[in-house]
């Protein structure tokens, strides 16, 4: 799954850059969740999903896409940026924030897809290289960026998440345990109990109420022991 951010602050465009990425994921054989932004400040605001790819205007009404780029930059180095615009001369700029590429308008499907390709490619290299995707973790005004794949499991407690890597804990005062739940539900992450969401890739086994998650031992709630073990069984299927 990638996941996508399309800011543009003409809705047909945004309505257009949807359907050209299902179109492309279909034929490629590319799954793709879309978030869609009408405005820089929208997605600077929000901004810590993790987004592997923003395609955004240059030109919007109260936040311009290069300045949101370069907020976006100040805590995701890795995110691909490709630029929608109008006039070629504007996107010579994304350079200084490191873009991948640009789309012009009005937008030629073929054309699109190229670039989309691109940043494909771009995302399976990295993947192959072992930078996969990250997560984005804001902390008391600390921003750490974690690979995805190094998270055994997440835990909260009142208003406080913790992430469980095998460099250490990152916590974090910003993300529910449901948003994560649904961020997360496509990359093999399942609760075992309502404030536990397990990484299924680190369970080693199943005793009774407990599961052994990367050498330590957490507690499956009753309620929810036979969802879990269905997923672990479905994830343990498809890993052989």
């Amino acid at each position: 799954m990638i996941s996508v951010a399309v800011i543009d602050d003409d809705a047909r465009y945004v309505a257009t850059i949807r359907d050209y990425l299902t179109r492309y994921g279909e034929e490629a054989g590319v799954r793709f969740r879309i978030d869609g932004f009408a405005d820089g400040e929208d997605i600077v605001e929000r901004y810590g999903a993790g987004y592997d790819i923003v395609l955004m205007d240059v030109e919007m009404r109260s936040m311009d896409g290069m300045t949101a780029a370069r907020r976006i930059r100040d805590v995701d180095s890795a995110v691909i940026i490709i630029f929608i615009t109008n006039m070629a001369q504007y996107a010579i700029k994304g350079y200084q924030v490191d873009a991948l590429d640009y789309v012009l308008k009005p937008i030629s499907y073929f054309a699109f897809c190229q670039t989309i390709a691109k940043a494909v490619r771009r995302l399976s290299e990295r993947r192959t290289d072992g930078g996969g995707r990250h997560l984005v973790i804001n902390s008391r005004g600390n921003v750490s960026r974690v690979p995805l794949a190094s998270v055994m499991w997440i835990d909260s407690k009142g208003h406080r998440v913790a992430y469980h890597t095998a460099n250490g804990v990152f916590e974090s005062t910003v993300s529910s345990m449901k948003e994560l739940e649904e961020q997360l539900k496509d990359d093999d992450f399942y609760r075992c109990a309502n404030s536990c969401l397990v990484n299924l890739a680190y369970v080693r086994s199943i005793q009774g109420s407990t599961v052994t998650v990367g050498g330590n031992t957490l507690e499956i709630s009753r309620a929810r022991r036979a969802g879990f073990v269905a997923a672990l069984t479905s994830y343990a299927g498809r890993m052989v």
